[in-house]
């Protein structure tokens, strides 16, 4: 049923419009008395449909409501309790990645440095900035600046983990056993591993833990 407005004009003067209601019933049109806050005006004339004109009716504009805000709010809140953790150990497991496969860099490339120089391991005057130079930069038999051998790491990768993780690129050197015991990441925040020159051992300056508890330095 469709309610619409109907203005029909009295027959004797034509002057005093009464207001009716138009429903749509096995395909003819009934009138009834209604009101005039409808969308359609039509004018009838005693003998019938004269014409129509159709009103633009002023809506009023909704907005939200309390109970529709407080919904929405809830909503949100319960999404950001899902994905924020998510997205925190997605973080923490790519930088367990990285820390994985700067590791194996580092030790195939301290392992093909003492293949080559008669099973010296980089470093051997116990200086950090040795081991870094005979890793990145082309070296000799003896481990001197040469042309013969290397480089076998572009530069130094930062260390991804802990709590200098993405800017302490430097070695830490100690001859500590286990190796784990030499960790101090409080007094150079610059020192991102540990390297033992003596054995060739290299591990992160870090005692933080992975989501299974394994120290990052057993990795």
């Amino acid at each position: 049923r469709r309610v619409v407005q109907v203005t029909k004009p009295d027959p004797s003067t034509r002057r005093y419009p009464r207001m009716y209601e138009v429903g749509r019933r096995a395909g003819r049109s009934t009138f009834r008395p209604g009101d005039d806050s409808d969308r359609i005006r039509l004018l009838l004339n005693p003998g019938g449909l004269e014409y129509a004109m159709i009103n633009k009716t002023n809506t009023k504009k909704r907005g939200f409501s309390l109970v529709e805000l407080v919904i929405v709010v809830v909503i949100i809140g319960v999404i950001a309790a899902i994905a924020v953790p998510r997205i925190s150990r997605g973080a923490k497991g790519a930088g367990e990645s990285a820390l994985r496969g700067s590791l194996a860099a580092m030790r195939n490339a301290i392992d093909m440095y003492s293949a080559e120089h008669n099973g010296a391991f980089p470093g051997a005057d116990g200086l950090n900035t040795t081991v870094i130079r005979q890793l990145t930069e082309k070296t000799n038999i003896s481990g001197a600046a040469g042309t013969e051998f290397g480089p076998y790491l572009r530069r130094m990768p930062p260390v991804p983990v802990g709590p200098n993780a993405a800017k302490a690129t430097g070695i830490l050197m100690s001859v500590a056993d286990p190796l784990s015991g030499a960790v101090d990441e409080i007094t150079d925040a610059t020192l991102g591993w540990i390297y033992n020159k003596d054995t060739g051992e290299i591990i992160p300056n870090t005692d933080d833990t992975d989501d299974n508890t394994v120290n990052y330095y057993d990795y």
